[in-house]
Order: structure tokens, then C-alpha cells, then sequence
């Protein structure tokens, strides 16, 4: 047993070994792990977990180990604040599934993020999106009943907010900001998306393009493991939902891929 190897460059051979695999091949399991390099279990498993976190492969429980596809999510001024409508432009059919819909008062969080929204009756929907029918991600969109009255009844499995926005309203739905964080969720979040790692927490303000009125408060979690948010865009989207910090707002203003 070679145990001069460390789980890092065990990492690496099998990152190098996998790289000619189609994404979603099944990958050498712990047990092969030990055979062809003469490690220890501990760090076969290391080495594992450490090209799950590079997002280089999967692990699913009960099912193995296999190698990773991470989809492109872009926002920017030529993509519509819609996740099936953007996922579409690089050929993946994304799909949501409805988990609540409801009527509030928007709260001291909408009202903080969006002052504009302060004493508005406001639809909140929420929904979980699906990619190849997995759980990917998880949003909720608070639209104000004063723009889009009775928007309720038209929500349903499948349903793009942004087209049934267009369609019924005649509501050209723009980002007027955006804010993009790594951070962990919620636990409520995190049992729907089924996971507590770090995920993508994008939350916007868009707006009717014709009127500038805002139109709809949009907070999603997205698995970083499955999804790479790329952000491009000029000066015409405005940052103002952003915080203060520079680095924070160095994401937004540049382009990135993480």
C-alpha cells in the first residue's frame, strides 16, 4: 500500500484519467480507488471529495460516482431575467415545479431590497427548478398585484413568469438590479435542493421596460455543483441592490465565470 501518495495527488491522477470520460460516466469507486493505486480507504475517499469539490465529478448516494457537467447560467443585458428562457440559449431544458403560491404584505426583507415595494400586496410563488428532472435550484418570485392582478391563477408546473408576464399583461420584464453571493441556505432551501453546501443566492429587481415600474422581487438558490453563473453586462443595469462592499460589486461590474 502506497501511502507515500497523498490524497491530493491521488486527486489528481484520477482527475487526469477521467478527463477523456463523457459527462455523467460512471468514475472509479472508493474500492477501485484503493486497487489501482494502493491507498488506504481514508484516502481514497479524500481524494474523492476533494474532485467533488473541485466539481470535477457527482457523488450520489446509493448510486456512485460519476462525472460532473456543470451548466452555464449567464445574466446579463442580452438574457432575460428568465431561468428556462437562459438555460435554453445553451441547449438545456430547464423546467420549474410549483411548491407555493400565496398572497402577502411585502415585509421588512422585500421592502429593504426594493423600497419601492413598501405597503404592496404582492403574489409570492414559489418554485423549484428542475434540470433532466433534478432538483437544481429553488425561487421565489414576489410580483406586485397592482401591475399583475389575479396573476395567481395563471401559475402553474412549467410556467415561465416572464412569457406569462408578457402574455397576459403585455409586461416586458427587465433586471433592473442583480446581486450574486455564494452563500449556504437556508435549511427550509436546503431540503428542497438537497444539499447544505454553498449555492449560488441571486436576488434581483426587475421591472416593466416600458413604464420602469417595478414589477417583481426574484430571490433563487442555485447548486453550485450543477450550475456556473457567468455575469456580463454594462453600465445600463444598475447595482443599487448590491451592498457596499467593493468586492461584492466587483462581481456584478465585471465579467466572471466561477
Amino acid at each position: 500500500m502506497s501511502e507515500s501518495l497523498t490524497y491530493l495527488s491521488v486527486a489528481s491522477r484520477i482527475e487526469a484519467a477521467i478527463r477523456s470520460l463523457d459527462l455523467g460516466a460512471r468514475c472509479p469507486s472508493e474500492n477501485d480507488v484503493v486497487r489501482e493505486y494502493g491507498v488506504s480507504r481514508p484516502t481514497a475517499r479524500a481524494a474523492l471529495q476533494e474532485l467533488e469539490r473541485r466539481f470535477v465529478v457527482r457523488r450520489v448516494r446509493g448510486s456512485g460516482t460519476f462525472v460532473n457537467q456543470r451548466i452555464e447560467y449567464r445574466i446579463g443585458n442580452d438574457y432575460a431575467p428568465s431561468a428556462s428562457e437562459t438555460f435554453a440559449r445553451v441547449g438545456i431544458r430547464a423546467r420549474s415545479r410549483v411548491v407555493s403560491v400565496s398572497d402577502i404584505e411585502a415585509r421588512t426583507e422585500e421592502t429593504r431590497l426594493c423600497p419601492e415595494l413598501a405597503s404592496s400586496s404582492l403574489c409570492r410563488i414559489s418554485r423549484s427548478l428542475l434540470i433532466d428532472e433534478e432538483v437544481v435550484g429553488f425561487g421565489v418570485s414576489s410580483i406586485r398585484h397592482s401591475v399583475a392582478p389575479g396573476v395567481r391563477q395563471h401559475i402553474k408546473d412549467y410556467t415561465s413568469i416572464r412569457r406569462l408576464l408578457a402574455t397576459v399583461y403585455g409586461i416586458d420584464l427587465k433586471r433592473r438590479s442583480i446581486s450574486v453571493t455564494l452563500d449556504i441556505p437556508p435549511s427550509s432551501v436546503s431540503q428542497i435542493i438537497e444539499t447544505r453546501e454553498p449555492c449560488w443566492h441571486l436576488v434581483g429587481v426587475n421591472v416593466d421596460d416600458m413604464t420602469k415600474e417595478v414589477v417583481e422581487l426574484g430571490e433563487s438558490w442555485m447548486r453550485a455543483d450543477r450550475i456556473s453563473v457567468v455575469v456580463s453586462f454594462d453600465d445600463t443595469i444598475s447595482s443599487r441592490a448590491l451592498g457596499e462592499d467593493s468586492a461584492e460589486h466587483e462581481i456584478i461590474q465585471q465579467r466572471n465565470t466561477v
